[in-house]
């Protein structure tokens, strides 16, 4: 007897741990032992679902699949068909992909796989999500939204190789560009050659497959694909200006920063100027945190040292302050740190922490201290943590400006965007800071440059890459130093499933 609620619970908890697992991929707090907690989360409400699949199927007496089962798929799938979300999508996705592997029969069945899903009747679920995914794109009235695709992808580079290749070939060759760029994706995710096919997807009469496809070029490491994406590059350029139609799949940011992965200088120019302009507007997303990284790898300290300045100036610190942060953090060059200390001790001045109650994005001192420890090495969360800080008494005049009742100030300024940092103990931190001054060189092969402690070389990043306690955005800083050194052959991809990541990089 199979109890619904329970697989219905199932389903809800696979996408809740699967999105905070992805979310924790490139963070600061998170390590490769707390990511393998979610993961281990994951995989066990996972197997919930496929155990409920599985007593709902029917066999042949040789044990044969010949009917699959719906009772973990229903409750997924209704989920998915109310929220259209990445996470539900993934759930859904990996029960489709394993059933539709599971009835294939032999070999002509997978070569069959390159049809369209909706002609295979052994591929009905897959194609029902499939369906979902371009009908959402379809619907988006020209923004693209790829939520759905997006989880469908993810799900694909999740599984084995051999259980999604036909699959992935299919997509390759649908005439909707959704799952052109879902097999683009299948293929970057976990880092499998894309061959020839490549250079076709960079030309390809879509902008959202090209973009994707010039991001992959980086990851990949693709250095004989630099030539093209200059030339795409530059014809994006010339027909750029900041008043025409919006670029929603960021071409042009992914030419440029596969650029800088490839070595080519080429897009250092193009990639600088986009994240400048989104600088004074808002706050870095995790695409112009990678554009930060990959610019800090491959611009002169001089002129990283001018661009964080200019940001450090401008009228708009809770943005572009934040921009420089995310510049300061990728150099790892100690000549930040004394500013890193600086920041903290205005932020913990008693009109910035009055201000941090009313709107918490602009308050720095976290953000600037887990910048500090990132180059660092600095344990915040040992020693060197202090309680937040106490809100005051309200008086009158203050509960009319206070940020939760007042309709004038937006919902998204009275979100805490740093709610998982801790705040820094600033004599603590100060003190640790003075005791470790001495091993802080400029000169060297490393010119100056840090990462958790260590000189940014490459042996060093390779250690950081493979340590169980280094952060995600550690492991993602020395991972992006590497590929653009041409010291790995591709991105190292610290999103990848956690057992994957501890056989590959261990």
């Amino acid at each position: 007897m199979i109890n619904r609620r329970l697989i219905t619970r199932h389903a809800e908890d696979t996408a809740f741990y699967w999105s905070r697992f992805f979310e924790g991929t490139l963070a600061s707090q998170h390590d490769l032992r707390s990511l393998a907690r979610f993961e281990f989360l994951l995989q066990g409400n996972l197997e919930g679902l496929r155990v409920a699949q599985q007593e709902s199927s029917k066999y042949d007496p040789s044990g044969n699949l010949i009917e699959a089962g719906n009772a973990g798929w229903e409750p997924a799938f209704k989920r998915l068909t109310k929220w259209k979300t990445s996470d539900e999508s993934f759930v859904c996705s990996v029960l489709a992909l394993e059933e539709a592997h599971a009835l294939m029969p032999d070999e002509d069945a997978r070569i069959t796989g390159l049809q369209s899903s909706a002609e295979l009747p052994h591929r009905t679920k897959l194609a029902q999500i499939e369906q979902l995914a371009c009908q959402q794109f379809d619907d988006s009235d020209g923004a693209g939204d790829v939520d759905i695709a997006r989880g469908l992808a993810s799900a694909a580079a999740w599984l084995s190789w051999e259980k999604v290749y036909g699959v992935v070939f299919s997509w390759a060759n649908s005439d909707h560009p959704v799952l052109r760029r879902c097999a683009l994706s299948a293929c970057a995710l976990p880092r499998i050659p894309a061959s020839e096919a490549l250079a076709h997807w960079i030309r390809d009469p879509h902008g959202l497959v090209r973009a994707r496809a010039m991001r992959a070029a980086g990851e990949l490491g693709r250095s004989d694909l630099a030539p093209l994406l200059t030339e795409q590059l530059q014809s994006m350029n010339a027909s750029y200006h900041p008043s025409s139609a919006p670029d929603y799949w960021h071409g042009r940011f992914w030419a440029a920063w596969s650029l800088c992965l490839l070595g080519s200088n080429e897009g250092v120019d193009t990639l600088l100027q986009i994240l400048l302009e989104q600088a004074p507007h808002r706050a870095p997303d995790l695409r112009s945190l990678q554009g930060w990284g990959a610019l800090a790898q491959v611009m002169p300290l001089e002129a990283q040292q001018s661009v964080a300045s200019q940001l450090l100036q401008l009228d708009q610190p809770t943005h572009c302050w934040r921009h420089a942060l995310a510049l300061i953090r990728f150099s790892g060059h100690t000549s930040w740190l004394s500013t890193l200390l600086n920041m903290m001790r205005y932020e913990y001045q008693p009109e910035r922490l009055q201000l941090y109650f009313q709107e918490p994005a602009r308050n720095l001192a976290r953000l600037a201290a887990d910048a500090f420890a990132h180059i660092t090495g600095a344990r915040i969360g040992e020693q060197l943590w202090s309680h937040p800080p106490e809100e005051p008494e309200e008086t009158e005049q203050d509960t009319e400006n206070q940020n939760a009742s007042n309709p004038r100030i937006p919902a998204s300024r009275k979100q805490d965007p740093d709610d998982a940092l801790l705040w820094p103990d600033l004599i603590a931190l100060q003190q640790w800071a003075q005791a470790h001054q001495a091993q802080w060189q400029s000169a060297g092969e490393h010119q100056g440059r840090y990462l958790d402690g260590k000189t940014l070389t490459n042996a060093n990043a390779k250690t950081i890459i493979a340590d169980q306690l280094s952060t995600q955005l550690q492991r993602h800083h020395a991972a992006l130093f590497l590929r653009c050194a041409a010291q790995s052959p591709v991105l190292i991809n610290v999103r990848q499933s956690v057992t994957v990541q501890r056989a590959n990089y261990s």
